[in-house]
């Protein structure tokens, strides 16, 4: 790819580049005073619009110039069909951190890994949260594994409201512990150091767990699963479906069983086949490549057909 996702999203959120991507994917290739028209872009800004706009979505590499006519590549027929519908949730800066909540994290665990400040870490989530992403959860404890009631006689009176409010939950943090138990939420925090030093309880939640006792961490929401879910399968065919491009250019035809030794080989493991497949079928799809199962594959003379635009 020529250009990471975050600096992709940030070309294609503007409104106008936005437009020229959906037009292309809508209507196939157009040559430049009908893409104009289609845009609603005054004509007599043409360098303007080839400058400004049309250099940019070139760069990223999601459009291409056939002899003056305009057409998305694979790589923007695949970004339109799998994370066009993000482009709305202001994705760009924000890529790295909701990949990093593959797994919960701390805002300290995110803004080290991210060399970014606290402040703009902070931010960057509360976008998220405020877009139903990404949401926060407090530190939990349970009673530790091992630990039998019968283990609580030796315990002083003062821990069982918490101890019994653990017994009848999995887990449970020290502020519903506070609210059920009607505890000073410090005297609560306080009780469950003592407890975890004792190894009755324990902490769960991200891992590795950080070494403070009381920390929120972030963690994706359903939506946010579902968008860390496109994000995984863009990456994926897109990998992919540049390999394809980089074997078909040298080898000129290759058939599935060749292009999967040699992708297996250019990446050192062997690869899922249904995964190739996978990309084979889209760029057949869409006419970015010819042939068959038997006979092999080559790249289409044209990277996108011309397509009666409607009238």
């Amino acid at each position: 790819m020529n250009a990471n996702l975050e600096e992709i999203f940030r070309v294609l959120e503007t409104q106008k580049n936005s437009k020229i991507v959906w037009t292309l994917f809508e209507k196939g290739e157009l040559d430049i005073c009908s893409l104009m028209e289609y845009v609603d872009y005054p004509h007599r800004y043409k360098s303007k619009f080839l400058s400004r706009y049309l250099s940019k979505l070139q760069k990223i590499g999601y459009i291409g110039n056939n002899n003056g006519h305009y057409f998305l590549t694979p790589h923007g027929v695949l970004f339109v069909e799998t994370l066009g519908d993000l482009t709305n949730l202001k994705m760009s800066n924000k890529v790295r951190l909701i990949k990093l909540l593959r797994k919960p994290k701390t805002m300290e665990q995110l803004y080290t890994t991210l060399k970014i400040s606290r402040t703009q870490c902070h931010q960057l989530l509360k976008c998220l949260k405020k877009r139903g992403i990404v949401e926060s959860e407090a530190k939990k404890y349970r009673i530790c594994p091992n630990i039998g009631i019968n283990e609580f006689k030796d315990v002083p009176l003062y821990y069982s409201k918490i101890l019994n409010i653990l017994i009848t939950k999995e887990s449970c943090s020290a502020q519903e512990i506070s609210t059920a138990t009607g505890l000073a939420l410090k005297g609560v925090q306080t009780r469950l150091s003592e407890l975890k030093r004792m190894s009755i309880v324990e902490s769960i939640g991200p891992n590795p767990l950080p070494q403070r006792s009381f920390f929120k961490f972030y963690k994706p929401t359903d939506m946010g699963k579902g968008v860390l879910s496109k994000i995984t399968k863009f990456e994926k065919l897109i990998n992919f479906i540049d390999l394809i491009f980089q074997l078909l250019s040298k080898e000129k035809r290759l058939t599935e069983r060749d292009l999967w030794k040699r992708i297996s080989q250019k990446l050192n493991r062997s690869v899922n086949t249904f995964d190739i497949r996978v990309a084979i079928n889209f760029l057949k799809k869409r006419a970015f490549l010819k042939g068959d199962i038997v006979n092999g594959y080559v790249l289409a003379k044209t990277l996108m057909p011309r397509r009666v635009a409607e009238q």
